[in-house]
């Protein structure tokens, strides 16, 4: 790559198009404690792009129209604390998807959805394992569904 991101935003970023960028930082404030970097109204007055910052991540926020649809996403969020993000979650309106539950790589996770459709996956890193341990706790799991 030849030109880098801008200060204080990674290479790669979440972009979602939703129906209301108010709602979704309503919601990502609310649920993650995200800052608002920046926003752009349309001549309507509405929010039509945004950014929040979550961590060291941004994630981009821009207004479905004719030609741009929504788009439900997968996003996948580390965090000290996944039961307080989870619970917080629920309380500003997202659905569960998954409970908090330890994971074969190490993690506690857990899943919700957010009124526009999108998935966010949390994670909490509660040990660290090598390859070979998650290679197998994975072929335990496979051999358990048989």
């Amino acid at each position: 790559m030849s030109k880098q991101a801008p200060p204080g935003i990674s290479a790669v970023s979440a972009c979602l198009v939703v129906e209301s960028i108010e709602d979704e930082l309503e919601f990502l404030s609310g649920a993650f404690g995200a800052s608002i970097r920046d926003q752009r109204r349309d001549p309507q007055g509405r929010i039509s792009q945004a950014e929040a910052q979550i961590g060291d991540s941004t994630v981009v926020l821009r207004l479905a129209q004719e030609g741009r649809p929504t788009t439900q996403s997968m996003l996948y969020v580390w965090m000290g604390n996944v039961e307080e993000a989870y619970k917080q979650a629920l309380e500003q309106g997202a659905t569960p998807v998954e409970e908090p539950k330890d994971g074969s790589y190490g993690s506690r996770e857990a899943a919700i959805k957010d009124s526009q459709g999108n998935t966010w996956w949390l994670a909490q890193e509660i040990r660290k394992l090598s390859n070979k341990e998650v290679e197998r706790r994975l072929a335990g799991q496979r051999k358990s569904r048989l």
